[in-house]
C-alpha cells in the first residue's frame, strides 16, 4: 500500500481525504439520471486515519468543521500524515454540475465489434465541449 511506502521511505507528505463515504460523483449521476437507482457507489464507513496509523503513519479523523485546524496542527509535525475529513454527500462537484461526470449508457455489442459503442466518441466530446466550454463549438 502506498502509506506504507511512504512510511518506510520517509516522506514528508499530507493527504486530506474528504470522505463522503461514496464514488460521489458517479452516484449523483445515478441518482439523475438512471431513476434514482444507486448501484456500487455506496461505501462502507472506514476510519482512514485509523488506517494510516496501522501503516505507520500518523492519522486523525475530523468529523467537524470546527475540529480541522487542530487536527491539522497535530499532524504537519508527524509527516507523513492522513486527515480524514468526513463530509457530506449532498454537495455536487463542479464535474457532476457541469455534466462532465455524466455516464453513458452501456450499449449492447455483438462478439467482435469494436469496443466503442457507435458514436460514443462523438457524445464523449459533445459533453466534453458542454462541460469546459459552456457548449461552445470548437
Amino acid at each position: 500500500m502506498e502509506l506504507e511506502t511512504v512510511a518506510r521511505e520517509g516522506a514528508r507528505i499530507l493527504a486530506v481525504v474528504a470522505d463522503n463515504r461514496a464514488w460521489n460523483i458517479e452516484r449523483a449521476d445515478q441518482l439523475e439520471n438512471y431513476g434514482g437507482e444507486v448501484l456500487g457507489t455506496e461505501l462502507s464507513s472506514c476510519d482512514f486515519g485509523m488506517l494510516a496509523r496501522a501503516l505507520g503513519v500518523s492519522g486523525e479523523k475530523v468529523k467537524r468543521a470546527a475540529d480541522f485546524d487542530a487536527a491539522l496542527a497535530r499532524v504537519l509535525d508527524e509527516m507523513p500524515a492522513v486527515v480524514d475529513v468526513k463530509v457530506s454527500r449532498e454537495r455536487r462537484s463542479a464535474d457532476t454540475k457541469s455534466g462532465l461526470a455524466v455516464v453513458p449508457p452501456a450499449t449492447p455489442r455483438a462478439p467482435g465489434t469494436a469496443t466503442s459503442a457507435p458514436g460514443s466518441r462523438k457524445r464523449a466530446r459533445k459533453l466534453i465541449r458542454r462541460a469546459c466550454l459552456g457548449g461552445q463549438q470548437v
